[in-house]
Order: C-alpha cells, then structure tokens, then sequence
C-alpha cells in the first residue's frame, strides 16, 4: 500500500510453527518502494530482508499476496521470483501461494451478489479506521463485550 506521502510500503511478516506445533507470526519488516514496484523489485526487498534475517529459503512453504500481477504474475511476480530462488536454493518442498483472506472474502461476496452486505462491511471498517479515536472507541467497545 502507499503512505500519505505517496510512497509505496512493502510490509513483510513471517509466520513459524515450531516442532509443538505453535504459531508464531512477526513482523519482519516495512520497506519503501521508491520508483516502480514490479515484481522484480518486490522479489529484490523481500530477499533482501530474507537474507538479512539469515532465514532458510528451504524453509519456505507458503506466501500470501494481495493478488496484485506484480505479486502474483506467472512469469515476473513476486511468486514466480520466489519459486525460482527456491529451485536455485534446491528447496524440495514446493511454495504454495495464497491469496489474502481480506480479498477472498471480497471476492467471494461478489461471486455471491452479496455486495449489499460487503459494501456495508467496507464502510463500517473504512470509519473505523478512518481516525484513531474512531479505533480507540472500537477497541472499548469490543473490551466491553
């Protein structure tokens, strides 16, 4: 997404499970995108932040996008790049890519005409964090509940 400077943002988090089988989720990173964002620049941030953090590419199984062509292009995305620095790597196992839950839930609204209630939900997220007061309040109201 972009900033109120019009500066694209590049948030990267990591999710782990450990051998117990618990969930760890992280945020790895945020990067500004100067100049374009194709898939070959995004490929250039996450590996950068990758390598930095001395992970394992083999230990990559799944990436999660917002569906964007730069992300999601079969030849030049960002899961194309990955998929073939894991071949490079000689990662065995195989990336699967995800599509965000926000934008399945979108889609499958549409796919359903049920844009009478997404677009309700929209507005209602859209207020909500339009303003941190408006958040502040939410987050009261849900402790209340």
């Amino acid at each position: 997404s972009t900033d109120i400077s019009d500066i694209a943002q590049l948030s990267i988090f990591i999710r782990g499970v450990d051998s117990n089988l618990s969930v760890t989720e992280e945020f790895l990173a945020l990067r500004p995108m100067h100049g374009t964002t194709t898939g070959h620049d995004l490929y250039e941030e996450v590996s950068r932040c990758v390598n930095e953090m001395e992970l394992p590419w083999e230990k990559l199984v799944g990436l999660t996008t917002d569906g964007a062509p730069a992300m999601c292009g079969h030849r030049s995305g960002l899961v194309a790049k990955i998929r073939e620095k894991m071949q490079e790597e000689n990662a065995t196992g195989e990336l699967t890519a995800y599509h965000c839950i926000i934008h399945q839930e979108a889609l499958c609204g549409k796919a359903l005409k049920m844009e009478h209630v997404m677009s309700i939900i929209t507005r209602t997220v859209n207020f909500i964090r339009a303003k941190g007061l408006n958040h502040r309040q939410f987050k009261a109201f849900l402790t209340e509940l």
